[in-house]
């Protein structure tokens, strides 16, 4: 039988290993995404099959569309957002055929990229027919040297070996800085968070260092790319967890949020961390991208519905607190709070986005040898990010952001007092409106008291704990 091995020239980068063993075992599947690389000139391309068997409904004189596709991101006959279609992708492009054969007994394909031919490849496998493939290949991709990193990765060992020194001089300047102010007792819990997130941020970047160096030299990770994995996972934790501590732990604002609403919010929160972490990971999986589109679609939405729901509790709460404040001053100072925390939240999401957007922008702009600019602003940005956390958060007595992170179990009994009441003061608003949005059915004095009651409850089982 003879079988239409082909390859056509494509798109992007950014792969963990550049020696890649691939199985797969009667499956027939259309489709399926197996790298992304930049290839400059002179880099090298080497399949090696070590088996490789079709169904039986074809004969050994008939040839297939069966093969592997690598698609250029500048070929103008091509939108780069688009899969390659079967079987136009066998018959537009350069095809190399070889007998199933020669591929039971191992076949070895390999090519040297001349100048007209580097720029960036997605490298996809192709099954037009509809039948069962098992097959046993070793793909090795790599640059002169060799130098087994896309032509756009080349200065990310050196860039992560950077990030990892700023970091390092960063982490140690803020554990100097919380234990120098440790005796004003102004150094809460978010501080010791804070110091652990810059801590595995910094072994994130000493993980991603050697990993990029070890792919330059060997074409493997050997295993620090899962070191890194876990290390994302746990920052992505640690993020989640600063805002409950914010929000819902070491700040009075939460005072002024009913059982349902706290449950809500911390829903909302949970959903957008976890969106984010699904987010990130999404581009990591390579098999079939063409659903990558789908599904960063539904990531994004859930993460804008998420910020629209956050920012309207926020909106409400605070509109209804700005009724009392006019007649009580502790409630005022609990409105500049909630203000302070909801400013946080959107420059944290305005953050995000804008970096992306930058990201995009850099991407689709420069050539394709120097998109490792993407990777060092995306980090750097993230550096400043921590920079500007530090900054809002450090341990001083006169920081705004610290009073948002007071409880009422540091309070004197006085002003715990006082809180408690401040709490009624606003039980009191949001139980009228209740009243007046239900005039059919109002409630009667004694529902009220008891509202007020489990209220003041709520607030008196906290300040024990």
């Amino acid at each position: 039988m003879q079988i239409k091995f082909l390859l056509l020239f494509i798109l992007f980068t950014t792969s963990f290993c550049r020696i890649t063993h691939f199985k797969m075992k009667n499956r027939n599947t259309s489709d399926i995404f197996l790298d992304h690389f930049g290839f400059n000139k002179n880099a090298h391309i080497k399949f090696q099959i070590n088996y490789l068997q079709f169904g039986e409904k074809f004969s050994h004189f008939v040839p297939i569309d069966i093969g592997f596709v690598f698609q250029k991101i500048d070929d103008p006959r091509y939108d780069p957002g688009d899969w390659p279609a079967c079987p136009q992708a066998f018959e537009r492009n350069f095809a190399i055929i070889a007998k199933q054969e020669e591929w039971k007994k191992g076949f070895i394909w390999e090519t040297t990229i001349n100048e007209t031919q580097e720029g960036e490849y997605y490298i996809y496998y192709l099954n037009c027919e509809n039948v069962g493939v098992s097959f046993d290949f070793v793909m090795t991709l790599y640059n002169e040297g060799p130098n087994y990193l896309s032509s756009n990765q080349f200065s990310l060992p050196g860039i992560y070996l950077f990030l990892l020194f700023l970091y390092l001089s960063f982490t140690s300047l803020w554990t100097f800085f919380i234990f120098t102010n440790t005796k004003q007792n102004t150094v809460n819990r978010i501080h010791l968070v804070i110091t652990i997130l810059l801590v595995s941020q910094t072994l994130s970047s000493f993980f991603r260092s050697i990993e990029y160096y070890n792919i330059k030299s060997t074409g493997l990770p050997k295993a620090w790319n899962y070191l890194r994995y876990i290390c994302g996972m746990f920052k992505g934790i640690l993020a989640f967890f600063i805002l409950f501590l914010i929000e819902f732990r070491d700040s009075s604002i939460h005072r002024f949020f009913s059982l349902k609403e706290k449950i809500f919010f911390l829903s909302l929160v949970s959903i957008q961390s976890l969106d984010y972490l699904l987010l990130s990971s999404l581009f990591q999986f390579p098999d079939e991208p063409k659903y990558w589109i789908s599904w960063e679609t539904l990531f994004r939405l859930i993460d804008i519905i998420c910020v629209c729901l956050i920012l309207y509790q926020f909106n409400w709460i605070i509109n209804h607190l700005k009724s009392v404040a006019s007649n009580d001053g502790k409630v005022a100072k609990s409105l500049e709070k909630l203000k302070l925390f909801k400013e946080f939240y959107i420059l944290t999401v305005a953050f995000i986005y804008a970096t992306q957007i930058i990201l995009i922008l850099i991407e689709t702009t420069l050539p394709f040898k120097d998109r490792w600019f993407s990777y060092f602003f995306d980090e750097l940005a993230t550096f400043l990010f921590f920079i500007y956390i530090g900054y809002k958060f450090r341990p001083e007595p006169n920081n705004p952001y610290l009073k948002l992170l007071e409880t009422y179990q540091k309070l004197p009994e006085k002003e715990a007092i006082d809180a408690i009441n401040i709490g009624d003061a606003f039980n009191n608003q949001f139980i009228s409106r209740n009243i007046n949005e239900n005039d059919k059915n109002p409630k009667s004095n004694s529902q009220i008291q008891e509202m007020k009651t489990s209220h003041r409850n709520e607030i008196a089982k906290d300040k024990v704990n």
